[in-house]
């Protein structure tokens, strides 16, 4: 009475099925696979961001006898001179150097292009991923600066 098909159980009846598979498939894993690329690049650039501003801080912030002008140019050189070195893919940096008497601040302010076939343009309002990171320290002289450091190390 009922027959069943033979074809309908036959493998040769399946052979558009792994390429449409691929076509959804494919696209989905490289797309996560350059977000998570993309990720780490920016989480890097943020730690780098701090880590320079840290850098330039410390380095620069122990001459008290300098002029405002003269130690905002040296930060200024220093922390470029330190962006270069340790960023990747980086974009925009606007740099707002504050120095005043007995207090310095560094704001960083940059962006990290992205291509839009990352997120599908969807997600997000632009192609750019913003990075910000700000530090203030107190200015001291040399001798306060030994000796914060001195206690530091012998702690």
């Amino acid at each position: 009475m009922f027959k069943m098909r033979k074809n309908s159980l036959d493998k040769s009846s399946n052979k558009g099925m792994t390429t449409i598979e691929a076509c959804v498939i494919i696209p989905i894993s490289f797309s996560l696979i350059f977000l998570i690329f993309f990720l780490g690049i920016y989480f890097y650039n943020k730690n780098a961001y701090d880590q320079c501003i840290a850098r330039a801080l410390v380095s620069c912030v122990q001459y008290d006898e300098k002029d405002n002008d003269e130690l905002e140019e040296e930060i200024e050189n220093k922390l470029n001179s330190l962006l270069n070195q340790s960023l990747i893919l980086k974009g925009d940096i606007d740099t707002d150097v504050s120095v005043e008497y007995g207090y310095t601040s560094i704001s960083l302010k940059g962006s990290l292009d992205i291509p839009n076939f990352i997120y599908f343009g969807g997600l997000d309002a632009g192609d750019n991923w913003e990075i910000s990171s700000y530090y203030s320290c107190p200015r001291l002289r040399s001798s306060q600066f030994v000796r914060m450091i001195s206690g530091l190390t012998n702690n």
